[in-house]
């Protein structure tokens, strides 16, 4: 039954496309930010709005796969101490046709701690409009510790994350950033 398989029917490289380019776009570029200024930001297209506490650096990247290109959009800013940002790309409809959203989110996590390495030290599951997500911290190093929210909406993964030294990772800027999330239509 479409939508239905294992995890372990979801390749590595699926999943890695799905989730992990973008998430290493992220990384790769989220210290690219150092903008000001405050408030909702909503890219046209992007189908969500997030309180960012700044203006966002933009990048967009289009990566060629084995299941065709994949464009992949970045959104960041950077504080003295936390790297705020979101990713957002979307899979083949095939390809998200053949695994549920859940086992996309649950391959997901697993796989970001098997590619990004560190230590898984929590997780929780989410919803947001019906859909499946996942919040996980993924702690690589007292300096470089990265609370995570992933969501699958249809063929759409929206990663959604704060890079900060430990001691920050639940601070009330980063929990207020990363509960502002909301789709746009969903």
């Amino acid at each position: 039954m479409p939508g239905s398989g294992c995890v372990g029917a979801l390749t590595v490289r699926h999943t890695y496309l799905l989730v992990f380019a973008p998430l290493m776009l992220a990384l790769a570029y989220g210290g690219c930010a150092r903008s000001r200024g405050s408030g909702g930001f909503a890219p046209h297209g992007g189908g969500f709005s997030v309180q960012m506490p700044g203006k966002p650096e933009v990048a967009q990247n289009t990566l060629n796969t084995p299941v065709g290109p994949m464009t992949v959009y970045h959104f960041s800013h950077e504080t003295p101490a936390v790297i705020y940002g979101l990713t957002y790309s979307d899979a083949p409809p095939d390809l998200a046709a053949r695994f549920s959203p859940e086992v996309l989110v649950e391959a997901g996590v697993r796989n970001a701690v098997t590619t990004l390495g560190g230590r898984l030290t929590s997780q929780r599951a989410l919803r947001l409009n019906g859909y499946p997500g996942r919040e996980f911290v993924l702690e690589r190093s007292e300096l470089s510790t990265g609370r995570i929210r992933l969501f699958q909406v249809r063929e759409r993964t929206y990663t959604i994350y704060a890079i900060s030294p430990k001691d920050q990772v639940t601070s009330a800027p980063v929990v207020r950033y990363l509960e502002s999330f909301r789709l746009q239509n969903p």
